[in-house]
């Protein structure tokens, strides 16, 4: 799901339970934006292999495990093209091998240029993390700004008016 201004969200709660299609599902987006239905399924299968899960192609949703539902949410997320990835627990019910493989994903992402932003209630999705930031009772303790680098606003996409 692309929230606006290239921000994707992942929600793997979505379609869990589905009797779905794992490619239906996630070119769900783009056929939702007009995008023609053989494109669609030529992405969706493209994204599908870049996280892991192009052998799910036609399983249905409520036949995946937690770690391959996460994987086909960073896929729906992905396939609108973000620049930064918000992802709620991605590791939340997912064994300790599929664990690591989720983090090394997520990191692939960021080193392509994806900015990922991930919660985590137990910090066991955080592993690998730049930076872990808390908030407890209001108030956002840790590092706010990275010691690696230089922070530069993200950029609105040519064409795109900040007015209403």
């Amino acid at each position: 799901m692309l929230l606006g201004d290239g921000i994707g969200y992942c929600n793997q709660g979505i379609g869990v339970a589905s009797r779905r299609r794992v490619i239906d599902n996630v070119r769900a987006g783009l056929l939702g934006r007009g995008v023609s239905v053989p494109v669609t399924y030529t992405r969706a299968h493209e994204v599908l292999e870049r996280v892991g899960v192009e052998r799910f192609n036609d399983l249905v949703m409520g036949d995946l495990d937690a770690a391959e539902g996460v994987r086909v949410a960073i896929a729906c997320a992905l396939l609108l093209g973000p620049r930064v990835l918000v992802i709620d627990e991605p590791t939340k019910g997912v064994d300790l091998l599929e664990r690591d493989k989720i983090v090394l994903l997520l990191r692939s992402l960021a080193e392509e240029g994806i900015a990922i932003l991930v919660s985590d209630g137990d910090g066991s999705g955080l592993s690998d993390a730049d930076r872990a930031l808390t908030l407890a009772a209001g108030a956002l303790r840790g590092r706010t700004i990275p010691e690696i680098g230089t922070v530069l606003p993200l950029q609105r996409p040519a064409g795109k008016s900040t007015a209403a």
